[in-house]
């Protein structure tokens, strides 16, 4: 018996949407100047909160331009590293899904 080749074509698919996850365990804080921004936009480099630790304060910065869509930890929540906060869709019209032109 011969083998048998599968080819599998697959649709190219953009996904838009980003998860922002925490950069270390502890205690979430949601910045005061994005709570209330949820759907509003967020630039690549702010600030959405911060991660309190034993050590100290480590910041939860957004890498990504885009929407805010939404918050998937409360305020106040003591969180795992790695675990997703919020999640943002790339700024219209990017090819990259990024915010930034490809």
């Amino acid at each position: 018996m011969e083998p048998v080749e599968f080819v599998v074509h697959a649709d190219h698919v953009d996904v838009p949407e980003r998860l922002i996850v925490a950069p270390a365990a502890g205690v979430y804080r949601i910045s005061s100047s994005v709570a209330a921004a949820t759907g509003g936009e967020v630039e690549a480099g702010q600030t959405l909160g911060a991660i309190e630790r034993i050590e100290g304060q480590v910041d939860v910065v957004c890498p990504h331009t885009g929407r805010l869509m939404g918050f998937l930890a409360l305020h106040g929540e003591r969180v795992r590293m790695r675990q997703p906060l919020a999640w943002v869709r790339g700024a219209e019209g990017s090819a990259d899904g990024r915010g930034n032109a490809a």
